[in-house]
C-alpha cells in the first residue's frame, strides 16, 4: 500500500481516524496510533482519550457491582432473619419479608455474576 498523499512512496501505516495509508512524512505518531499530520491529530487524540476513560469506567463498574452484591446480600439476609426469627409478627408480613429477602439474595447473586464477568477487561 502506498501513501494517500504521495502515491509513489510506500506507506508505514494507516491513519487511525480516516484509515488512509501514510508515509513517514505524512504520519504523526500520537502514541496510540498514527494520524494524518495536521489533519487528523486532534481526532485521534480525542478517540484515544475516550478509550482510556472507558477503560477506567470499566474498572470502576466492577467495584460498584461488588458493593451492590454485598448490600443486596446483607439486606436479604436481614429480611429473611426478621421473617423467621421474630415470632410476634403476623404471618402475612413474615411471608412478605421472606419474599423480599429472597429477591434481594437473588439480586446479590446476579450482581456477583455480573462483577465476575467484568473481571475480564474488554478488548
Amino acid at each position: 500500500m502506498n501513501c494517500y498523499h504521495h502515491p509513489q512512496t510506500a506507506s508505514v501505516g494507516l491513519c487511525k481516524n480516516c484509515s488512509r495509508g501514510l508515509c513517514q512524512a505524512c504520519a504523526a505518531d500520537e502514541g496510540f496510533g498514527l494520524a494524518c499530520k495536521d489533519r487528523c491529530e486532534t481526532e485521534v487524540k480525542a478517540v484515544s482519550l475516550l478509550i482510556q476513560k472507558n477503560k477506567e469506567a470499566w474498572g470502576r463498574s466492577r467495584a460498584v457491582s461488588l458493593r451492590a452484591a454485598v448490600f443486596y446480600g446483607l439486606m436479604g439476609f436481614f429480611f429473611l432473619l426478621f421473617a423467621y426469627i421474630v415470632q410476634n409478627v403476623p404471618v402475612e408480613l413474615r411471608y412478605l419479608f421472606g419474599g423480599f429477602g429472597t429477591l434481594l439474595l437473588i439480586g446479590a447473586l446476579f450482581s456477583l455474576i455480573n462483577a465476575k464477568r467484568m473481571k475480564i477487561a474488554p478488548l
